[in-house]
């Protein structure tokens, strides 16, 4: 078993000693001690491998549909709880003044479209809606409009949620897990490649591992 857990680890540049793998077999055993008790009393149980050995022609089908729904839960989640508002501007507030100013746009069409005079487009300038005046309007969704473009340069729109190009960086990694068990997956199991390319996903790629191996053992 200390062969077979330390050949694993080499394979994926895990740094090991006979002495620490032993430790944890010692540990796992430990803490798993009842459930080896039961599992034990198999007729077919390896007690060198801490297995219970059977054959069968049975097969669990992939169903891609679940995978994919689960992958859009996943998603959606994420995104749920990594959303972000711009400081300083309430949507709700927003989209209240945005309404009044395509209001006093929309008289300032009629006003021009009478009055193609200075003294007709000053009348529009003048114009006040429910007490605000077109100018102020115009100042406030300026300011609004600033603020809201600096939160732009930092953040995407992703489902209609803003979030953080790392956040948008790390649910495009999900995604794509999830995209690579629906087109790739063998039965119920993953071929070496697609297993490898998951690694590159979310672990360090080998020329790390080795730098960090190296320098352990510095």
């Amino acid at each position: 078993m200390v062969e077979k857990i330390a050949t694993l680890l080499d394979e994926y540049n895990h740094p090991n000693t006979e002495y620490g793998i032993e430790k944890m077999l010692e540990t796992w055993s430990t803490n798993k001690a009842n459930l080896i008790r039961v599992l034990s009393k198999h007729p077919n149980w390896d007690p060198e491998n801490y297995r219970i050995v059977f054959s069968t022609d049975y097969e669990r089908g992939f169903d891609s549909n679940a995978i994919d729904e689960f992958k859009q839960w996943v998603k959606s989640v994420f995104l749920e709880q990594h959303a972000e508002k711009c400081d300083g501007i309430d949507a709700t507030v927003y989209s209240a003044n945005m309404g009044k100013l395509e209001t006093i746009q929309s008289c300032m069409d009629r006003i021009r479209s009478r009055e193609a005079s200075l003294t007709g487009f000053q009348s529009f300038m003048t114009f006040n809606y429910n007490g605000e005046e077109y100018s102020t309007l115009t100042q406030l969704i300026a300011s609004m409009n600033a603020v809201f473009r600096a939160f732009q340069e930092t953040h995407v729109k992703v489902c209609g949620v803003y979030i953080t190009e790392e956040s948008k960086d790390t649910i495009a990694k999900i995604v794509e897990f999830f995209n690579l068990l629906i087109n790739t997956a063998e039965g119920n199991l993953l071929t070496e490649e697609v297993a490898e390319k998951i690694n590159e996903l979310f672990y360090l790629s080998h020329a790390d591992k080795d730098y960090i191996n190296e320098t352990n053992e510095m």
